[in-house]
């Protein structure tokens, strides 16, 4: 059997489903999306409300294909990593929302894929960028919700030894990793944090075996 298939057959309904809450889902956090109107403050704004420490270091994404020069800071860490060939179940943004991803609130515009990953987790994937990084599975076709097959591309990823923040390239989103999750540099200026597990599961490092 296939390897996208095994991991197909480790999906319930339940995790696949889409703008659902799942309370019941492996790992923290995931699951829920919400009008705009009903985004939670961010990390940082929390922290501040209450007093808790800031992160040590705060990553910014680029709008530019060159990269995000926060990343330089630690490149000598980054080790090259493919993403693997894995099922993941997507709908298709009708309207402005908020994403409750694993790392933070991540906002959604009116056709960006809204992906539901191996462990229930959600993220959005701009409209724009989404057939570069997922192909349809026979029969659907390419801008039908369902379920979709990630394609291979490789990243930048460095392990983390303390918790980071990364300010997405829309200024407004910023994402909390702990130590342990990677810091995950996707080659066209857009940074993101992949949690462990999920990491583990999702990508390779070429000659690691």
């Amino acid at each position: 059997m296939p390897a996208f298939l095994l991991y197909a057959a480790r999906i319930r309904p339940s995790e696949a489903a889409l703008f659902v809450a799942n309370d019941n889902a492996p790992l923290h956090g995931p699951g829920r999306t919400w009008p705009l109107s009903q985004v939670t403050k961010p990390y940082s704004e929390q922290a501040e409300m209450n007093d808790i420490p800031s992160p040590a270091a705060v990553f910014h994404s680029s709008s530019e294909k060159e990269g995000s020069a926060s990343f330089q800071s630690v490149l000598d860490r980054a080790v090259r990593a493919r993403k693997r060939a894995y099922p993941v179940q997507v709908r298709f943004a009708e309207d402005a929302a908020a994403v409750d991803t694993l790392e933070g609130v991540v906002h959604a515009t009116l056709g960006d894929a809204i992906v539901t990953g191996l462990f229930g987790e959600l993220w959005p994937v701009p409209g724009a960028s989404f057939a570069g990084k997922y192909q349809a599975v026979s029969p659907l076709q390419m801008g039908a919700p369902g379920l979709y097959l990630s394609r291979p591309i490789e990243v930048l990823a460095v392990p983390m030894e303390v918790p980071f923040e990364v300010v997405l390239a829309d200024g407004r989103a910023r994402l909390t990793g702990q130590a342990g999750d990677w810091l995950i540099d996707y080659g066209d200026g857009n940074l993101g944090i992949v949690n462990t597990t999920v990491f583990d599961a999702t990508y390779e490092i070429p000659g690691s075996d």
